[in-house]
């Protein structure tokens, strides 16, 4: 949303004109902070009073999350004099938005060059709005990527709890086996043929045996 205000410029013939520009609604919000001097008229003419409370309200108040980013980046733009906040904000549209305004900074603090003014406010209040907007769905990605974060954890710890489970079991089924092969008697192929060897002989001479003895009683 945004209101409409007019600057009055003077033509050759010095018949005064109205020329209107949009300016976003926030710029509404710093009337209380500015001088007793209607707004209106105190930018139509330049002054520097007048854009750097506004200027000072986008950067600092609109957005929080701007705000934040400005602090992390070394750009905090509070508590500081006319000329100092001037070169902050400078190195704000510098290297956060990469963007050059229409008016140098020694321009911006004098009276005077309201039309690169103005369309230089409007950009930088434009440009916050549209970073406002980013920083808010990136602070809602971080969110679901922290709930995620947590979740992933807790799944870890599911998986490690399973996976020493896992090998408790094996540990468990290898003794297991290891016990029973202890219980089995094993018997290799050449005691196995020796044995069978001797069993025929046995066999053999209980034969013998069996026949002499019908041989003796008959």
């Amino acid at each position: 949303m945004s209101t409409v205000m007019g600057v009055v410029w003077y033509n050759a013939g010095m018949q005064p004109t109205i020329h209107p520009f949009s300016v976003p609604l926030i710029v509404t919000r710093v009337v209380g902070v500015l001088e007793s001097i209607p707004p209106v008229i105190r930018l139509s003419a330049g002054d520097p009073s007048a854009f750097l409370p506004i200027l000072s309200f986008t950067l600092n108040t609109f957005s929080p999350h701007f705000a934040e980013e400005l602090v992390g980046a070394g750009l905090e733009v509070t508590g500081k004099t006319d000329l100092r906040f001037t070169d902050t904000l400078y190195k704000v549209l510098r290297d956060i938005f990469h963007y050059k305004p229409i008016v140098s900074k020694q321009q911006f603090l004098q009276k005077g060059f309201v039309q690169r003014k103005i369309s230089t406010l409007c950009d930088i209040i434009h440009l916050v709005l549209q970073r406002d907007s980013e920083l808010k769905k990136f602070s809602n990605i971080e969110r679901r990527l922290s709930v995620m974060e947590v979740q992933i954890k807790s799944l870890l710890c599911s998986l490690k709890r399973l996976s020493a489970l896992e090998d408790h079991l094996v540990k468990l089924t290898s003794r297991t086996n290891t016990e029973n092969e202890e219980e089995l008697i094993t018997i290799s192929r050449e005691n196995w043929e020796n044995l069978n060897v001797r069993i025929l002989l046995l066999e053999n001479k209980l034969e013998m045996a069996h026949t002499k003895h019908g041989e003796a009683t008959g």
